[in-house]
């Protein structure tokens, strides 16, 4: 008879270690929220409460799982450093062999657990045996059906902010209402939208009916398509209204006993509304606009500034000016929003460096930024269906190579001094080839 080498109960998380009969050491830590199998800890597999398979790491490589069946694996390369990081999505034979896989050791720990002692058979293996009957109502036929129904619930959802990977995406719009940015080709393929309120509270059933108690692993909602803000205030706040109709969200101003308190009696909810928004088409929103969102929940909004040299934004498609953007955060900041910054690293080759360094960096310092906001940096990408390329060959501007690529990342990064460092923004690197959802 097996013996539980360890045991470990705390609150929301249940951790239980043991050996196999085969003497491999698997450890099973059954969350609120997930799941994680790990064997050896070399092997691992990641499901959320539902079952379904949402990550792996195996061979010194991680896996990620979307929910239209597709697996990402991400590992390091010969070189080292972001540049050199390894990136490739699984064909299908591939992506059903690691889901074959995955279930097929869920179903064998399964086995294992019956084997252990019956001193070993408490709270942490009760929590175990649920977790594992959730895993083994899953297979590679059922996540497929799933993806069939998903495509069904949603269109593409083609890129998030790397904070945001495991929000819950609802498209109150689809499509972008400007999709002329010549670097941009998320949307080049389908029409700007935005979804009639009764269109769009069906869509939350759907989407809520379909993920189920999978939702316990998101931890935002994610508004899109890509400028859903766009939209004007009375149309957008009746929104806002469904979404809180729906799901319970964290309110604002909590102190933290009775934020913890909350949480404790509203078991499924979420942390906040995000979205993105531009610098161009949402002029007519002012810090009251901004508030009364921010009373419905939103915490967050992304704006693409890409860079501060109004010369490179003019051969980027975009619109707007940078003061466009200083406008935009201010009023976004003043009504209680915070704001991710997003800036594009690579952007004009070397033509544009010096400018786009120095002015990026001179509007950054100029943000009332603080601990609240992000700064993503955010290599240039060859996207399908992107024009930049040609309009770069057709300038003259040869792309940068990775080391390049770093360089300017550190040189941003190094540049980006705040005087008070006690409430200084993050900044983190945003690749956007390592998302699936």
């Amino acid at each position: 008879m097996l013996r539980a080498r360890t045991i470990v109960v705390v609150k929301q998380m249940s951790v239980l270690q043991f050996q196999t009969t085969q003497g491999n050491h698997i450890t099973l830590n059954a969350r609120a929220e997930s799941t994680v199998i790990m064997r050896d800890n070399a092997l691992s597999y990641t499901f959320d409460y539902s079952g379904r398979l949402v990550g792996a790491f195996r061979d010194g490589k991680n896996y990620r799982r979307s929910f239209a069946n597709q697996i990402l694996e991400k590992a390091s390369g010969a070189r080292p450093g972001l540049s050199g990081r390894l990136r490739r999505t699984l064909t299908a034979a591939q992506v059903r062999a690691l889901e074959v896989d995955a279930y097929d050791f869920a179903h064998a720990i399964t086995s294992e657990l019956r084997r252990l002692e019956p001193a070993a058979q408490n709270k942490a293996y009760d929590a175990a045996q649920s977790a594992l009957a959730h895993i083994n109502r899953y297979c590679y036929t059922s996540l497929e059906r799933e993806r069939e129904l998903y495509e069904h619930i949603y269109h593409p959802v083609t890129i998030l902010p790397p904070d945001q990977y495991l929000a819950l995406y609802l498209q109150m719009t689809e499509g972008c209402a400007f999709n002329a940015c010549t670097f941009c080709g998320f949307y080049r393929d389908r029409r700007f939208h935005i979804k009639p309120p009764e269109v769009f509270h069906e869509h939350i059933r759907r989407v809520r009916a379909f993920i189920g108690e999978g939702l316990r692993l998101r931890r935002a909602i994610f508004l899109g398509d890509a400028n859903a803000l766009v939209i004007h205030q009375k149309m957008l706040l009746p929104r806002f209204d469904i979404v809180n109709q729906e799901f319970d969200i964290v309110p604002r101003g909590l102190a933290r006993d009775a934020r913890r308190a909350w949480r404790n009696a509203h078991p499924l909810h979420f942390d906040g509304i995000y979205s993105f928004i531009d610098a161009f088409s949402s002029k007519q929103k002012r810090a009251r606009d901004f508030a009364a969102l921010a009373e419905r929940g939103l915490r967050r909004v992304y704006v693409g500034l890409e860079t501060g040299d109004a010369e490179l934004l003019t051969f980027l498609g975009k619109p707007n000016t940078p003061n466009d953007v200083a406008r935009l955060v201010n009023e976004c900041k003043e009504g209680g929003v915070a704001v991710g910054i997003i800036v594009l690293v690579g952007a004009g080759g070397t033509k544009f460096e010096h400018a786009h360094i120095q002015h990026t960096t001179d509007l950054i310092h100029a943000l009332p930024l603080d601990e609240h906001d992000l700064i993503y940096l955010s290599e240039l990408t060859d996207f399908p269906n992107s024009t930049y390329s040609q309009h770069a060959a057709e300038a003259g501007i040869p792309p940068m190579n990775g080391s390049e690529i770093e360089k300017q990342m550190r040189v941003l990064r190094d540049a980006f001094q705040f005087r008070d460092r006690a409430h200084t923004p993050r900044v983190s690197w945003y690749d956007i080839r390592e998302f699936v959802y």
